[in-house]
C-alpha cells in the first residue's frame, strides 16, 4: 500500500469489547469493532486485536501485518 491512499479497515468479528494493538501496545480508544488505519507510513507494523465478552477476554488475534510504502521522490 502507497502513502496517501485510501485508509485500511480491519475488522474483528466480536461487535463489542475490543481493544485493538499495534507491535504489541495498546492503541489508546481504539475499541470499536473495526480499526480504521491512515496510509502513512509511521502507521506501518503488526495489528492485533483481543474481545472481551461477560469478562472474559479472548486469545489474542492471528497478526495483520501492514505495511505502507512512502511516496517516491520525483526529480527533474
Amino acid at each position: 500500500m502507497c502513502e496517501g491512499t485510501a485508509a485500511i479497515a480491519l475488522t474483528s468479528s466480536a461487535g463489542a469489547g475490543n481493544q485493538w494493538y499495534k507491535n504489541g501496545s495498546l492503541i489508546v480508544g481504539a475499541t470499536l469493532p473495526t480499526l480504521n488505519i491512515t496510509t502513512a507510513p509511521g502507521n506501518s507494523g503488526s495489528y492485533t486485536v483481543i474481545s472481551t465478552v461477560s469478562g472474559c477476554a479472548s486469545l489474542v488475534s492471528v497478526a495483520t501485518s501492514v505495511t505502507i510504502n512512502p511516496l517516491p521522490l520525483v526529480t527533474r
